[in-house]
């Protein structure tokens, strides 16, 4: 415990001196290890990548980090390793075993994420986009929530998809969604022309073509219709007190549900 403090004692002096100096923290494109208290107060600063450990007094923030990670908060863009923390939260995508209380994948999770509350895809609340974002993995928790594609389990309470699940889901209460509707967009504002004619859904339109006319009739044969191909539902199973499934052998149903 001594030699502990002692540690803990010489990394908050560094990281005091550090500020001080530079007003800042140290800038560097890699590290093999960093910790601090928050951010700015920390041995490197947001924009490093950290390629080994990572330990947090009460939060750190860096761009990609690979290896172990522990602390309070920890903050990274990706994140591809094992993490045990309070609050683990990865813009983009997190890879690997994580463990905290509240864990969080902005856009994919390969892995296994078991906390209190685990979360993966929130970086995407355009819907459109949710195709290009699939998860696969296990979430282990009180409360689970996927909002693009996942493909895996989910054991919990609650068990939440808010688009396509592929997989298994066991808790008191499962819901999925694993419908068309949960492809369209509901929460982009365009602002412009240029984002109204890019959120405007193609059709096919027909031509009035004279039978005569067969340079009309050369130039229609040659245009692409567009259609629009339903995707395909997934197999889902639940098992719970109440399975919601829109898609299922029935929308709510107690006990277990399936979908394919």
């Amino acid at each position: 415990m001594k030699y502990l403090l002692k540690l803990t004692g010489m990394c908050l002096a560094v990281i005091t001196g550090t500020q001080i100096c530079n007003a800042g923290a140290f800038d560097a494109k890699s590290a093999v290890f960093d910790s601090g208290i928050y951010q700015p107060v920390q041995l490197f600063n947001d924009t490093t990548n950290i390629y080994g450990m990572r330990l947090s007094l009460f939060m750190t923030e860096n761009k990609d980090v690979y290896g172990m990670d522990a602390g309070f908060i920890n903050l990274s863009r990706n994140f591809y390793g094992v993490g045990a923390s309070g609050l683990n939260m990865a813009d983009k995508d997190s890879e690997g075993l994580i463990l905290g209380l509240f864990n969080s994948a902005g856009n994919r999770l390969f892995g296994c994420q078991v906390g209190f509350y685990n979360q993966s895809g929130m970086n995407y609340f355009d819907k459109t986009l949710r195709k290009n974002c699939t998860s696969r993995g296990v979430q282990i928790g009180w409360m689970n929530h996927v909002q693009a594609i996942f493909k895996g389990c989910q054991l919990g309470i609650g068990n939440i998809s808010d688009s396509y699940f592929s997989g298994v889901q066991i808790g008191f209460g499962n819901f999925v969604q694993n419908d068309d509707n949960s492809f369209e967009d509901y929460d982009t504002v365009a602002t412009t022309e240029a984002d109204i004619k890019a959120l405007e859904k193609p059709e096919a339109k027909k031509a009035d073509v004279n039978p005569l006319d067969k340079k009309a009739e050369v130039k229609n044969s040659d245009e692409k219709k567009t259609e629009v191909t339903p995707i395909k539902t997934p197999f889902t199973f639940q098992l719970g007190f109440l399975n919601f499934n829109p898609k299922g052998f029935l929308p709510v149903f107690p006990i277990f549900n399936f979908s394919w």
